[in-house]
């Protein structure tokens, strides 16, 4: 079951398009970005997968402590990273994941990457 969607989702998604289409700087940040995050979440230790996109996965392997550090992140942190356990994904790769978007700057990404690692090492992860 589907319908059309309303005029003004289809007028934002064509804004976004045309944005992507006509300020290519956002979409070079983004890619920044999670050249940067990724690169400075594996030298902590974090597993990152292969994802090859702006989502960046930190797989823990197991559920408990994927929850527990999305959980930690958020309610002592203020950093939102969704857990993705099981069945969304097979036990051993129970992980958070986080985005980037073009408009974090690089004390957002390095206060996110400190509370991160603190976390992390907290919670006996890395």
């Amino acid at each position: 079951l589907s319908t059309a969607h309303p005029p003004g989702v289809v007028a934002a998604n064509i804004a976004s398009i045309e944005v992507v289409e006509n300020e290519p700087q956002h979409v070079k940040a983004v890619w920044e970005h999670t050249n940067y995050f990724k690169r400075e979440v594996q030298n902590m230790g974090y597993d990152t997968g292969r994802s090859e996109t702006p989502i960046i996965p930190l797989i823990i392997g197991d559920p408990g402590k994927a929850q527990e550090l999305a959980r930690v992140l958020f309610e002592e942190e203020n950093i939102y990273g969704t857990p993705i356990i099981f069945p969304m994904v097979a036990r051993e790769l129970s992980r958070i994941r986080v985005q980037m978007n073009a408009l974090l700057t690089k004390d957002d990404l390095n206060m996110a990457l400190s509370s991160i690692e603190k976390v992390g090492k907290k919670l006996n992860i890395i």
